[in-house]
């Protein structure tokens, strides 16, 4: 009878104690990123300071995880990184530097902003392209 009752009390705590994997919703991580300063194709001046303004939303109830900012040259490659925080803020994150980047050489660069959750999974990145002359 003790052996019973010991199985019955084991399956009540295991049969209430564990989250029915059918009840969870599997939500992506995304969050819509603006870039409003720079604007696509403008153009910089070197040794000029430049305004960075980059806006992160998601629904007002979900948090933003990480945000980056950074610079890239015509390869690809990072020039320097503007920000890279861990925002955990629910719904909104905006970063607006009005001396942000500074550039020092002519050419073609882009400002790349992304976000990624906890786990790793990265939002699609967005970019907008400047020239400095």
């Amino acid at each position: 009878m003790k052996n019973f009752l010991l199985l019955f009390a084991l399956l009540t705590v295991v049969s209430f104690g564990c989250k029915d994997d059918d009840d969870q919703i599997d939500t992506p991580y995304a969050v819509d990123i603006t870039i409003e300063e720079p604007t696509a194709n403008a153009v910089m001046n070197i040794n000029e300071a430049m305004p960075v303004k980059v806006n992160f939303a998601r629904g007002a109830e979900e948090v933003i995880h990480h945000v980056k900012i950074f610079v890239l040259d015509a390869d690809g490659n990072t020039i320097e990184t503007l920000l890279e925080a861990h925002a955990h803020t629910p719904g909104s994150y905006s970063y607006d530097n009005a001396t942000a980047y500074t550039p020092t050489a002519a050419g073609t660069y882009k400002i790349k902003a992304v976000s990624h959750d906890m786990e790793g999974v990265h939002t699609d990145p967005l970019e907008v392209t400047f020239t400095v002359q």
